[in-house]
């Protein structure tokens, strides 16, 4: 089991703080609350930051992102940005609520379209 610790307990914090609290809890690794000012700037800093303090990244929240699906755009863009954190094996998406044109939907219609199998058919 990988206990984490999320960077959304402390956030007004600069982030650095959130390395060395996880650092300081004897924690390898920490949830990164991904905000669109650091998807913006890039994984550079957050990179050089698990580097200094020896906790790697190992999930990416995008809870900012409200209950609305997001866009093919939007994915791929946080997609980027988790690929170059080496050690990110989980990113987690909000759910839509189910007001929300498209719904979870919107989400399983990202998959390729070959790929539109149902679930009740059972993935590809």
């Amino acid at each position: 089991m990988d206990l984490q610790f999320t960077t959304a307990c402390l956030p007004y914090y600069h982030l650095g703080h959130s390395f060395a609290t996880a650092r300081a809890l004897g924690l390898s690794s920490l949830e990164l609350a991904l905000t669109p000012v650091l998807l913006h700037e890039g994984a550079g800093r957050v990179l050089s930051l698990a580097e200094r303090h020896g906790v790697a990244v190992r999930s990416l929240s995008v809870g900012w992102a409200g209950r609305a699906p997001l866009t093919r755009e939007e994915i791929g863009a946080i997609a980027r940005f988790a690929i170059a954190l080496p050690d990110c094996r989980v990113l987690v998406l909000p759910a839509p609520t189910g007001g929300v044109t498209g719904g979870l939907g919107a989400y399983l219609n990202l998959r390729a379209p070959s790929a539109t199998r149902s679930p009740a058919a059972g993935w590809p």
